[in-house]
């Protein structure tokens, strides 16, 4: 069955790809100069790139929400062109062995090596150089969160945001963290937990991967926190109800992180 709505993305749903991702080298510096000198690429399309950078992959209707500027009329045109060049690429959600279908499923947009090239001419970020084609592949609950993620940080005010995937060293363990925000002068170190994480991985290993963060958090030495930060961040976690926010809660009762804070990332209905 494919996913036609957010809301429906459930335990054992796989992504299935427009175009299989591209190898490294398989798109040229050649092929894209000649997409900007022929206006297949223009400033609004660069704004898309960014965004999906930023957050990995969103829907059609979280772009044009989110990215100022996009013509409404001209924007799905747009996508496919984006698409068909190689410089984007798109997936759906299946639970079973469905074929891509962008006519029944709900289409999710995600970077190809186009956007990746474009990006660092564009863009100083380290991170561009060590970019995959398999940072693409992810479970369905991996992209609820990468949603989660998107929707925190729209509803949050007056936040800086950097982007998520930033890894924290600390005493040898390496802590991968969902998203940092920084609201005024207070760092918040952001994982997002959906039942459908929960049922996928298990409760234990997503309390084990939150508990590393005591080796970050609780500590005064220069391998902790003061290390990276110079107020000692908040543990914020985002659960997509509050069924799951009260599981989490429960199980982290009594660890050695005081500073947790919990909250609930209420998801639009999102249709294809």
């Amino acid at each position: 069955m494919l996913v036609k709505d957010i809301c429906d993305i459930g335990l054992g749903y796989r992504q299935e790809f427009k175009y299989a991702p591209l190898a490294f080298g398989s798109f040229s510096t050649n092929r894209l100069l000649d997409l900007i000198r022929t206006k297949v690429i223009n400033s609004d399309d660069v704004a898309v790139c960014q965004y999906l950078y930023k957050f990995k992959c969103a829907p059609l209707e979280y772009i044009l929400r989110d990215v100022k500027g996009i013509d409404e009329r001209e924007v799905t045109r747009k996508m496919d062109s984006l698409v068909r060049n190689r410089i984007l690429n798109s997936f759906v959600l299946t639970n079973a062995k469905d074929k891509y279908d962008d006519v029944n499923g709900l289409v999710f947009y995600c970077l190809d090596y186009g956007a990746i090239l474009l990006l660092r001419c564009l863009i100083d970020d380290e991170n561009l150089e060590n970019w995959k084609a398999t940072d693409l592949i992810m479970t369905g609950g991996k992209v609820k969160k990468a949603l989660m993620c998107i929707d925190t940080f729209t509803q949050l005010k007056e936040v800086e945001f950097y982007t998520p995937g930033v890894t924290y060293a600390s005493y040898g363990a390496k802590i991968k963290v969902g998203a940092t925000f920084k609201q005024d002068d207070q760092i918040f170190l952001t994982e997002f937990v959906n039942k459908t994480d929960l049922m996928e991985c298990g409760e234990t290993k997503i309390i084990e991967k939150i508990l590393s963060y005591e080796k970050l958090l609780e500590t005064g030495d220069p391998q902790g926190w003061t290390y990276y930060f110079e107020k000692k961040p908040i543990l914020l976690i985002i659960s997509d109800c509050k069924e799951t926010k009260e599981i989490m809660k429960k199980r982290l009762q009594g660890g050695k992180i005081e500073t947790i804070q919990y909250g609930v990332c209420k998801m639009p209905e999102v249709k294809y």
